[in-house]
């Protein structure tokens, strides 16, 4: 089925994926799509959600490894 889209990829990709800043995070593709919404150009807000989460979660242990990398040194 997505053969028929071959280098037309932003066909499929959702217009609003297009310029999401986690696009490179996110696992949402034409497949998820056709299951979750019958249209491969449909965006699936669960896998939207599920990105927002992974990037929180990323931030978080850079912070804490930045507090601890502050805290080593000002020990030393």
């Amino acid at each position: 089925m997505t053969r028929d889209y071959d280098g037309r990829k932003d066909e499929i990709i959702p217009a609003e994926c297009r310029s999401c800043n986690m696009r490179l995070i996110c696992s949402n593709c034409p497949a998820w799509s056709e299951l979750e919404t019958n249209s491969l150009d449909k965006k699936v807000d669960y896998v939207c959600e599920y990105a927002k989460c992974l990037e929180k979660m990323f931030f978080k242990r850079k912070e804490k490894e930045y507090e601890e990398k502050v805290l080593s040194e000002a020990r030393d």
